[in-house]
């Protein structure tokens, strides 16, 4: 019945089946699922170009089932040689409340994060954490997968130190803002920060940047806003 929906989405070219396939192989159980999997390559082969968009999270769910994978290849290669690119309805007005991509967004999302981490730089890591940050506020959906995420940068001892030097340097704002904290102490601290962090490991947008810039507005007799 899955299977038999999905493919009468593809004939109608309804962009919606794209989603529902990359969500039904990452959540179903593996009762019968070779099977379904080879039904759902061959339903998105009808949308041409437009299934590039499950990439993604194919891969991810395929990567451990070496047989499967060697058909997935085929299919990748199909989808990117083909020079089909047809028009795609929505039927979005109609699903109301429910929405498929949600959870195929989520898996991209997630997928493009854990890319941007494994490049082992600090910019990397903070915009990372920034991003999950986000994320948690706006998608609550998200939580269990972004916090998931956040451990995982959290436990990386390089990154822990970046974005614990950055919510130090917002510490050293907020505290100087509210008074807590001496212009002249607040200079120092900051300056400890921009001695710590060369500008070529961290770039321009880090660290170094963040320190040097509300130390020298602070030197200059600015006040931070």
């Amino acid at each position: 019945m899955q299977t038999a929906f999905l493919d009468l989405l593809a004939r109608h070219k309804v962009s919606e089946g794209i989603d529902l396939a990359a969500y039904m192989m990452n959540t179903q159980n593996g009762w019968g699922a070779g099977k379904r999997n080879k039904q759902v390559l061959k339903s998105l082969r009808q949308y041409g170009q437009h299934a590039q968009r499950t990439f993604f999270p194919l891969r991810n769910y395929l990567k451990n089932d070496l047989t499967f994978s060697r058909q997935l290849q085929d299919f990748k290669i199909d989808i990117s040689n083909s020079t089909d690119r047809p028009d795609l309805v929505s039927i979005a007005p109609y699903l109301g409340d429910y929405q498929i991509g949600d959870h195929y967004e989520m898996l991209i999302t997630m997928e493009e994060l854990r890319k941007k981490i494994s490049t082992d730089t600090l910019p990397a890591y903070w915009e990372a954490y920034e991003i999950l940050q986000k994320l948690v506020a706006d998608k609550p959906d998200w939580n269990s997968q972004s916090k998931a995420l956040l451990l995982e940068i959290m436990s990386i001892p390089r990154a822990n130190d970046i974005v614990k030097a950055h919510l130090a340097i917002n510490d050293i704002k907020h505290r100087f803002k509210n008074g807590d904290l001496t212009r002249d102490k607040a200079i120092e601290q900051l300056i400890h920060y921009q001695n710590k962090y060369d500008i070529d490991v961290v770039g321009p947008k880090l660290v170094y940047w963040f320190s040097s810039m509300t130390a020298n507005r602070l030197k200059s007799g600015k006040d931070l806003k």
